[in-house]
């Protein structure tokens, strides 16, 4: 167990750092019963396990079918019946029973959002994740220490993995994978699995071994119907109770959400982009059409409106992005709307409403090489780990991982066929998500799609269906066809050249300038 401080705090202290502010969404659960950390709040789960959680991290109480307390609901997660859980999470089993987490898990798994589910009970404790790991727990099986990212759950200076090249992931060229953190003990709990506990195995539960992940084209209406009914009322679920934000950019997955939520728009704080380089203000220009065509004012935050000293300050810069990293336990480096600080301008405390998960859509890990769902290609796949980024694989790469890699695969049961969707989400997310997100502290991130009902039937369509993105844009035509002849990225790029200039909605507001 940690004893004393954790590492996170020791290295708050030595730079002079606010952990409260770093760590204000984050977790520890801990064996210790005097463990402490600054602003933490402790929460006893059972007689052996206390929870302690910043002050900005929702915990909602689970109760069993007799209204006892048996665990606890961290970050945001939406009910499959509708609506966000704040109140408790009631369950229909009693936790006095050997059955219990049997009876209990179908409802887990149904869950959407960004959350951990942690239950204790006469057959013992486990945690639960959400579909992709966007709220991320990691571990150390020897020490038996749990937490939210990797600084928290030590009490040493943190030993960098040598099965990686930290420097080159800190540099933003590649990932951790599997279950591999930044540590070399530390391990990252993988998306639809969970930590038993007692023992510390890490056990899948989803998919079940009967499951059927198969929609033909065909039918393909009637699941886009779906997905698109799914995602209206989950942003409905979260915008009517708490402060949000949306980005809309030039891409498919934020002109999907505002399409299909499009009778929840009201209920919206802001819509808005960043503009800080070449294509996220190709990004600001067509996302303010879309945002015109659907008649909300649309913000934009333009580097060039704030005062460059502050926004290109090296100095801030550094401190921005090494704040970004403690907060995150090391787990990769920050993208350019952290670094300046531009994220800043917006108001704080938001929950921010992304469309991440909605590559499967488009059946994203699928292209450069894989597109037949016949065939497993392990080197395909080790080289969509992204371990190295883009432009780092090798032969010796794929060597060196296959092992590991050909594990995790064969335990995925029905979804062998799908593995390269299953990379995404289980392996690139819980890392890329599940791990960095925890260095933006502004804003509590959350992902509609994060969602087991709109994950399967997203893995379920065609390949071809997916890859051509006729998926997506059948989705759109049937949510706001009034949308589907706006550009989208390159279209409105090459159409922008024609014409000499770019061009905007009326509904357009460079926050920058209105505030000067």
């Amino acid at each position: 167990m940690i004893v004393g401080q954790t590492a996170a705090e020791k290295l708050c202290a030595a730079e002079d750092r606010d952990f409260e502010t770093l760590f204000r969404y984050q977790f520890i659960l801990t064996e210790n019963p005097a463990l402490t950390a600054p602003g933490f709040q402790a929460k006893h789960l059972d007689d052996a396990w206390t929870l302690l959680h910043g002050a900005a991290l929702p915990v909602t109480p689970v109760l069993d079918s007799k209204r006892q307390n048996c665990g606890y609901v961290l970050g945001g997660a939406i009910h499959p019946e509708g609506g966000l859980i704040d109140t408790a999470l009631e369950l229909g089993a009693s936790s006095d029973t050997k059955g219990f987490f049997g009876d209990v898990e179908p409802l887990i798994e149904a869950l959407a959002g960004r959350y951990v589910v942690i239950l204790s009970g006469k057959a013992g404790s486990r945690i639960y994740i959400d579909p992709v790991s966007a709220l991320g727990v990691v571990y150390d099986p020897k020490t038996r220490a749990v937490a939210s990212s990797v600084l928290l759950a030590l009490d040493r200076e943190r030993e960098p993995n040598p099965m990686f090249d930290n420097d080159l992931i800190l540099e933003g060229k590649g990932n951790y994978s599997l279950q591999h953190t930044s540590d070399a003990a530390v391990k990252r709990l993988l998306p639809n699995h969970y930590l038993d506990l007692s023992d510390f195995s890490h056990v899948r539960h989803w998919p079940k071994a009967d499951q059927v992940f198969d929609i033909p084209e065909a039918d393909a209406s009637g699941a886009l119907e779906e997905i698109r009914d799914r995602l209206a009322r989950t942003i409905g679920d979260i915008a009517s109770v708490r402060p949000t934000v949306m980005p809309i950019s030039a891409g498919r997955d934020s002109r999907n959400l505002v399409a299909c939520a499009r009778d929840h728009l009201d209920k919206v704080g802001e819509f808005f982009a960043f503009g800080h380089s070449y294509n996220s203000r190709l990004d600001c220009a067509v996302g303010s059409l879309v945002a015109e065509r659907m008649g909300i004012e649309y913000r934009v935050y333009d580097a060039e409106d704030y005062d460059k000293s502050e926004l290109f300050s090296r100095y801030r810069r550094r401190q921005i992005t090494r704040d970004y990293m403690i907060a995150n336990g090391f787990t990769g480096a920050p993208v350019n709307e952290v670094i300046t600080g531009l994220y800043l301008k917006q108001p704080a405390h938001m929950w921010h409403i992304r469309g991440n998960v909605m590559d499967l859509m488009q059946a994203s890990h699928w292209k450069n090489g894989a597109r037949n769902p016949a065939t497993h290609d392990p080197r395909h796949g080790i080289k969509r780990m992204l371990i190295t980024g883009g432009d780092g694989y090798s032969e010796e790469l794929a060597d060196k991982w296959m092992p590991e890699y050909m594990a995790w695969y064969e335990s995925l049961g029905p979804l062998k066929s799908q593995p390269y969707d299953m990379i995404f989400n289980e392996l690139y997310l819980a890392s890329s998500q599940g791990g960095k997100m925890y260095g933006l502290t502004h804003h509590f991130y959350i992902s509609p799609f994060n969602d087991r009902y709109l994950i399967e039937r997203a893995i379920s369509f065609p390949l071809q269906y997916r890859i051509s993105d006729r998926a997506n844009d059948d989705l759109l035509a049937m949510a706001a066809p009034e949308l589907t002849n706006i550009p989208f990225l390159r279209k409105y790029q090459a159409k922008a050249k024609r014409r000499g200039s770019y061009w905007y909605g009326k509904t357009m507001v460079r926050v920058g300038q209105a505030a000067a």
